[in-house]
């Protein structure tokens, strides 16, 4: 998306226009009705219904069953396609469109501040700065006068510089190594190995020697990213030490 890049001609409040007119008259009506309860969920649910009742009523038909159950399973992957596909576009549209909302609301009051300027000269401002911070009346007052200046000048003249001391360097120890997961390096490593059907699991077998502190904090620096997951249906359970964890597995695909 060029908007996203800046790379787009659009001034700010052209691209905020733009994604403004998205979120509000696309991605926010959408999610009233895909979101569960909504409105979609509703005609699915009714239509399961039929296909339930139409099981119940056709048992003895040669064909019917059959039909019926794989029009079942067609529905029930359509719910699930349409919310992770609109979650995954909500996610990308969502983060920036506030952040080109910030952007328009300054750049908007920077430029009442310079067309202020342009009208009405910089005296507004000057009189502002000198009622609330006062910094143009001072006294001279604790000032050095010519002869304290010439002494002071000319003891650092005569000063001799000693050798300084040896700066103290300080090693990382290897506990305080193990602590931290560098971010780029965990992104590249998540890159190299897509796809990935248990993310925690693979944190814990790619980074043995780090902490669980650390792996969790890799674990939700990945949930932070700009990566396409979904977590399985199956909840699973993961051993690491004396410490048991139970979770939906986070899957993140190619």
């Amino acid at each position: 998306m060029k908007i996203k890049a800046r790379t787009d001609k659009r001034s700010v409040h052209e691209r905020y226009a733009f994604i403004s007119d998205m979120y509000e008259h696309h991605i926010e009506p959408l999610r009233s009705i895909v979101d569960p309860g909504g409105e979609m969920d509703k005609r699915l649910n009714e239509l399961l219904l039929v296909i339930k009742n139409g099981l119940a009523d056709f048992t003895n038909d040669p064909q019917a069953p059959e039909m019926l159950a794989r029009l079942r399973a067609t529905v029930i992957r359509l719910e699930r396609e349409t919310l992770s596909r609109f979650s995954a576009a909500f996610k990308e549209v969502l983060p920036l469109y506030n952040q080109l909302r910030r952007d328009a609301h300054l750049a908007r009051a920077v430029s009442k501040q310079l067309d202020a300027f342009s009208r009405d000269g910089c005296g507004p401002l000057a009189k502002l700065l000198q009622e609330q911070v006062p910094i143009s009346k001072w006294k001279p007052e604790s000032l050095f006068s010519s002869g304290t200046m010439e002494n002071y000048l000319s003891s650092v003249s005569e000063c001799v510089q000693s050798t300084p001391e040896p700066l103290i360097t300080t090693s990382v120890s290897g506990a305080s190594a193990n602590r931290y997961i560098d971010p780029f390096d965990l992104l590249d490593r998540v890159n190299e190995s897509k796809p990935i059907k248990d993310t925690l699991r693979w944190l814990f077998d790619t980074f043995p020697a780090k902490t669980e502190h650390s792996v969790l904090a890799a674990y939700q620096e990945i949930l932070q990213n700009d990566i396409q997951y979904s977590f399985d249906s199956a909840m699973t359970s993961h051993a690491v030490g004396a410490a048991t964890y139970h979770y939906f597995p986070l899957r993140i695909e190619v």
